[in-house]
């Protein structure tokens, strides 16, 4: 009888951490501007998957020196914000540093941080700020990629390593970046700015921009060698941990999907799914 009982507790117990050991679900989306009628349709999009944290790629209102327009942001958001936690980056539009930090205190004061959740370590940058080597962000950037090289990285910063939009690589950051993302096996950055969907590779990462949250969408204006997908639509991206293999799925505002890219732990690892 004792034995019976033991049994039936372990599984008991299996079945429990097995259920709650799943992965949290994150997405990422970009450029809201104050457009609240786009914003809520991807937030209605969003919520059907239920994510727990939200990261967000900046320009998140359209004059970042208003609180009236940070309160119209959360007021769209309270169906993600019931449930889940939000992790942005400042974008251009994102005027004054008081208001955000005041506006999101998950920020860190320097508005450069990580963030760890399950198996994925996010770097968020504030492209704002000077990058060059040598500055204050980019010492601590080789820092922390030197310290979690080992595990899944995902970059966020605002302005595009590679983009075909009408900004394109205006901090020339394509000349900055990739080497040092290659040498520490970052899987993938996650950029806004321009308004557009856009994948690119180089080395195995994964370049993602996707400014479609809001803001009036760009057409192809730039020159982009690494480009691999190039979409006109507003939309957002869903992360999903799985074990060793992250899906990351592009949608568009009306829920359909673009595309799947599967990230591993190693940049160079990377496959699409078609």
């Amino acid at each position: 009888m004792t034995r019976i009982l033991i049994l039936k507790v372990f599984i008991v117990l299996f079945l429990w951490t097995a259920f709650f050991s799943v992965n949290s679900v994150s997405v990422f989306f970009s450029d809201c501007q104050s457009n609240h009628i786009i914003h809520q349709k991807v937030v209605e999009q969003i919520a059907k998957h239920n994510p727990q944290y939200v990261f967000i790629g900046g320009d998140i209102t359209q004059n970042g020196s208003r609180k009236d327009e940070f309160t119209a942001f959360f007021d769209v958001m309270k169906p993600l914000t019931d449930n889940a936690e939000i992790y942005p980056v400042l974008g251009n539009h994102d005027k004054d540093k008081d208001i955000f930090l005041k506006a999101f205190p998950t920020v860190d004061s320097l508005t450069y941080y990580v963030v760890e959740k399950d198996n994925i370590v996010w770097v968020m940058l504030n492209s704002n700020l000077k990058m060059a080597p040598g500055s204050p962000q980019y010492r601590w950037l080789q820092e922390t990629l030197g310290k979690n090289s080992d595990r899944t990285i995902i970059v966020v910063i605002f302005h595009p390593v590679f983009s075909s939009g009408a900004h394109g690589d205006e901090k020339g950051f394509s000349f900055l970046l990739p080497s040092l993302f290659k040498k520490y096996s970052v899987a993938a950055v996650f950029s806004g700015h321009d308004h557009i969907y856009e994948r690119s590779v180089k080395d195995g990462i994964q370049y993602i921009v996707f400014g479609g949250a809001g803001g009036r969408l760009y057409n192809k204006d730039s020159r982009n060698d690494y480009s691999v997908t190039f979409k006109k639509t507003h939309g957002f991206l869903m992360i999903f941990p799985e074990g060793d293999m992250t899906r990351l799925v592009a949608y568009d505002i009306e829920g359909n999907v673009i595309e799947e890219v599967n990230i591993h732990a190693k940049a160079h690892q990377n496959q699409l799914t078609e």
